[in-house]
């Protein structure tokens, strides 16, 4: 069983915390499956940034939950422009912002 404040460090811990049926959605875990340019997508990015900050956390994009069979599957997408997409969301559309904490202060 994976820790509460588990951080995958790669695709393939993903996997086995898939395949072991360790992954749940908590108030330190969040996954998604994309982050599109889509208002309703942007919503659901921007609640689990916001909820996620308040006590720290991992939000992974590139999973999806399949809630029938109780389980999850990878769905890797693209990463050029996927951190600047997330940056934007933290930074312009909750209040207060989200700092980016791989911005140059």
């Amino acid at each position: 069983m994976v820790p509460d404040r588990w951080q995958p460090s790669d695709e393939d811990d993903l996997r086995r915390a898939i395949d072991n049926s360790d992954l749940v959605e908590n108030h330190w875990f969040e996954g998604k499956r994309e982050v599109n340019s889509s208002e309703s997508s942007r919503r659901k990015i921007a609640k689990a940034i916001a909820s996620l900050a308040i006590d720290g956390g991992t939000l992974v994009v590139g999973i999806e939950e399949i809630k029938a069979e109780r389980t999850w599957s990878l769905q890797p997408q693209p990463l050029q422009g996927l951190s600047e997409r997330i940056a934007l969301i933290a930074t312009s559309a909750i209040d207060p912002p989200v700092p980016d904490p791989h911005a140059d202060n």
